[in-house]
């Protein structure tokens, strides 16, 4: 700078010398000493008042904290590349052919729309045969006049008005096809021990989330019951029996399982020679018949016993999937913010958790 050279070379000043960078130095030269003289005005009062320097810093520091919290902000901003990922889910009942059938509809509009570049479907992902998943690619942002989340809108719109009824979410896009799904960035993690609590606690909350200005897309990461069989075993009748535990469940497993009971020999497409299993067991149509189950034969020490006869066999609902957490049973609500800072939505609903959160039980926030 002009000041390093007036020190190292003191027989020339800092305004010495023609041409323009000459010039250039004398104007840096006087910004610097007005910049050193207005330090030196400011240094001097401030040691004249240290006081009034002290409660200036208090209220800016105040001020700072009062501004933070009216404009909120997100941890990661958001980033429009030019993708997303749209997921419709179906009542659990519903075939991985019906799904299809339906999502096919969505697809074709989206498709009919040429904002949308490419539409990567995919039916039943992770084995769930009543949903559906679409990868959606809107092109680089530079080649378009709409954000990834106006188009996003778009496509939320037209999944509700053709998806045939089924619930839409939309979220980030993983960076490549195959990784598992990214999440919306708002997670609330509801623990407990038993689901039959957990359930409508996380329905309940995400009721009141969709009520919150700015959150869009919620969603309750729970996979409905499905129907299941049960066989409840009357002990002390099976002792009287002679009956023991695992001869029941041999029993009952070879009538819904099966047991192989030789092989098959022959070629395949290829002409190569293979073995398949030949595997015995009870039609469908019986396996799914209580009357036939009870009149299933249980023997032991000579006698004949019908599993009617120490047990009943029903159906209900069972979970299909269980969440845990150091052993803790868990739902995940997840949602995204639209409109309004991420930290603004959270703190809305932060407010009303404590009344609906049941005792025994807790929340946490992840993601963000």
């Amino acid at each position: 700078s002009a000041r390093l050279a007036k020190r190292i070379r003191p027989g020339e000043t800092e305004h010495s010398g023609r041409g323009p960078f000459a010039f250039i130095a004398r104007v840096l030269g006087k910004l610097f000493d007005m910049n050193d003289a207005g330090y030196r005005w400011l240094l001097r009062r401030c040691l004249r008042h240290p006081w009034l320097v002290a409660l200036v810093a208090v209220a800016t520091f105040a001020g700072a904290v009062q501004l933070a919290t009216k404009v909120g902000g997100d941890f990661v901003p958001p980033e429009d590349r030019g993708q997303f990922a749209m997921y419709l889910e179906y009542a659990p009942d519903t075939s991985l052919e019906e799904t299809g059938r339906y999502s096919r509809d969505v697809e074709a509009q989206l498709l009919a729309d040429k904002r949308f570049k490419i539409v990567f479907s995919t039916i039943g992902p992770s084995g769930d045969v009543y949903k559906a998943k679409y990868r959606v690619d809107v092109g680089d942002k530079t080649t378009r006049k709409e954000t990834v989340w106006q188009l996003q809108d778009v496509a939320r719109s037209i999944a509700q008005q053709h998806g045939h009824g089924a619930k839409v979410m939309v979220a980030q896009a993983p960076p490549l096809e195959g990784v598992p799904d990214q999440d919306n960035p708002i997670m609330l993690v509801l623990q407990g021990p038993s689901y039959d609590v957990l359930v409508p606690t996380a329905q309940k909350i995400a009721e009141a989330l969709t009520k919150v200005p700015g959150a869009i897309d919620v969603h309750v990461k729970h996979t409905e019951p499905k129907p299941e069989l049960r066989v409840e075993v009357n002990r002390a009748l099976a002792a009287q029996h002679n009956l023991p535990m695992g001869l029941i469940g041999s029993a009952l497993r070879t009538a819904l399982d099966g047991e192989v009971a030789g092989k098959l020999r022959g070629k395949n497409y290829r002409g190569e020679e293979e073995e398949t299993d030949i595997r015995v067991r009870l039609a469908d149509r019986d396996r799914k018949d209580f009357s036939t189950l009870s009149q299933l034969p249980l023997t032991s020490a000579g006698a004949s016993v019908r599993l009617g006869d120490v047990a009943s066999v029903s159906t209900a609902l069972g979970e299909s999937q269980i969440q845990r957490t150091d052993r803790v049973r868990q739902i995940t609500i997840t949602a995204a913010a639209q409109g309004r800072p991420m930290g603004q939505v959270v703190a809305d609903l932060d407010k009303q958790l404590p009344a609906m959160i049941p005792q025994g039980y807790e929340a946490k926030w992840s993601g963000m």
